[in-house]
């Protein structure tokens, strides 16, 4: 009777462990889920930026006679791979080093993507609708 009457008194032990155990448990899977997106969405920007910057090395002049450097395939490329993401680009640019882009110049292409979590008041860290997390993403290759 003794025995009954000490495991009685453990009613709701369990209850209340989980109780303050749950807010951290919870932190650490909203933190590694939005810490996952974060990354996704850097690699995405990266893929985005090397293949803009790959298009606008290999695309030719519009004009032969005025070698002048055309990145509207490059950017549009960019956009189309962040589009099939679903990610919107706060800006997207490709440059080249020298005004009609010669062979052996360098082409540039930077992406800005302005990431936001989904969950800003567990961790506003990563970004909220009024202060995002900025990601660029640049990359440089030689034109041929």
């Amino acid at each position: 009777m003794r025995l009954m009457r000490r495991l009685g008194n453990q009613r709701g032990t369990s209850t209340l462990e989980f109780l303050v155990v749950l807010p951290t448990l919870l932190f650490i899977f909203l933190a590694s889920l939005e810490l996952s997106r974060a990354w996704l969405t850097s690699n995405i920007a990266t893929n985005a930026a090397r293949e803009g910057a790959r298009v606008g090395v290999v695309t030719p002049p519009p004009d032969p006679s005025s070698p002048s450097y055309n990145n509207g395939p490059a950017v549009t490329r960019v956009n189309e791979i962040l589009t099939a993401a679903n990610l919107t680009a706060a800006s997207v640019s490709v440059t080249c080093s020298a005004t009609a882009c010669p062979p052996d110049s360098q082409v540039q292409a930077t992406v800005v993507i302005n990431f936001e979590t989904v969950v800003p008041l567990f961790l506003p860290v990563l970004g909220t609708p009024g202060s995002p997390l900025v990601l660029t993403e640049t990359v440089r290759m030689r034109r041929e």
